[in-house]
């Protein structure tokens, strides 16, 4: 909403007899201290700090330790200042046509911060008269809004190294949430669109999967046959592997796969004001915040369970029991570190997908052969 921007203005009328000299001083004062946004989130949290643009980097950003070891400065033509938190930005917007420098730094034995910049020196002659404008903003981290105030501002909502990833995210929630009316409804049909838009990838991985399955028999009656000999077990399960020719490690492709676009949707439903306060259906109110009677987790540890049943069991007693718990380090991960609703809501849906592909799969192995 353009009600966020703040324009200011100087109207300088010279009536003396002597050249009127100045420069545009812009400044935003913050302390260190975080605001309580996070709910108690015990996960990552959003960047705290300060971000401008360089002359050569178009995002930048500062935590308050970094500004205190020494002050930061730079300047280039147009360019911005801001202090940046969870779902909110303040920054100032020096014109774009002009020279500015840019300044953070820390107060001497305070704890308070300041952000600024100045502008070109400005000069009004003798009886004439002149304006120095620029815009202030403060409000909610909007992309459209930032990205058409200045060039590169709508970087300020970071989804961090992934961006790349999350920006395409954001993207295709945004827009089916405008068709659909509901933030969960656009997180479902977005993971839809991931789990079937990578199904070719990860079928041969899948694949593998199931013929590790079927092969579970086969290397349960080798380690029994070959007791506590851990080597000449190996040797005889590598033969197997190689027999039918079966990637061990292939399995695990799908999930290495999914990791980044779940660690950018993390970073997505973490920075984007949009889903703050967005319900879903029932008792999920605010899908950017954690599930308040932990249904989702529970649910999502019960689709975990349900997965490791389609999948083979390692043959060695420890990793075995390390493979059954799992499920209950992922679920109590998910309540304690407070993960928010909407991210739980994709891993279920998520694991309900490749459940389901894992079942077409393995149908298609099993099918027999016509002729």
């Amino acid at each position: 909403d353009q009600g966020y921007v703040i324009d200011v203005s100087y109207f300088i009328d010279n009536k003396s007899f002597e050249t009127w000299n100045g420069i545009f001083y812009g400044q935003i004062k913050r302390n260190s201290r975080a605001p309580n946004l996070n709910d108690g989130r015990v996960g990552p949290a959003a960047f705290l700090g300060a971000a401008i643009r360089e002359p050569e980097k178009n995002f930048a950003k500062y935590e308050f330790k970094d500004i205190a070891e020494g002050p930061i400065q730079t300047n280039l033509d147009g360019g911005w200042v801001s202090m940046v938190q969870l779902y909110f930005v303040s920054a100032w917007i020096p014109p774009k046509d002009q020279n500015n420098n840019f300044s953070l730094r820390k107060i001497t034995g305070k704890d308070e911060y300041i952000f600024s910049f100045t502008s070109e020196p400005l000069s009004i002659f003798a009886g004439e008269s002149g304006k120095y404008s620029s815009q202030f903003y403060v409000g909610p981290k909007d992309q459209k809004v930032l990205a058409e105030l200045a060039d590169y501002l709508d970087l300020t909502i970071d989804y961090g190294f992934l961006w790349m990833v999350g920006k395409p995210i954001f993207w295709a929630m945004e827009n089916i949430e405008a068709y659909v009316g509901n933030w969960g409804w656009a997180i479902i049909l977005v993971t839809l669109l991931i789990k079937f838009g990578l199904y070719p990838l990860s079928k041969a991985s899948l694949k593998s999967m199931a013929r590790m399955r079927e092969l579970q028999p086969e290397l349960t009656r080798l380690k029994e046959l070959h007791g506590d000999d851990r080597q000449k077990f190996n040797q005889e399960m590598m033969a197997v592997w190689k027999r039918e020719k079966v990637n061990p490690a292939g399995g695990c492709f799908p999930i290495l796969l999914q990791m980044p676009v779940f660690i950018a949707l993390y970073w997505v439903l973490l920075e984007s004001v949009e889903i703050r306060h967005a319900p879903w259906i029932l008792w999920i109110d605010d899908l950017s915040a954690e599930d308040p009677y932990f249904i989702l987790p529970l649910i999502m540890g019960g689709s975990m369970l349900l997965m490791q049943k389609n999948q083979a069991t390692p043959t060695d007693p420890m990793q075995a029991k390390i493979f059954k718990f799992i499920p209950i380090v992922f679920t109590g991960m998910t309540i304690l570190l407070k993960f928010p609703s909407g991210l739980v809501l994709y891993w279920t849906v998520n694991n309900v997908i490749s459940m389901v592909q894992q079942y077409y799969v393995q149908k298609q192995i099993k099918k027999p052969v016509k002729g």
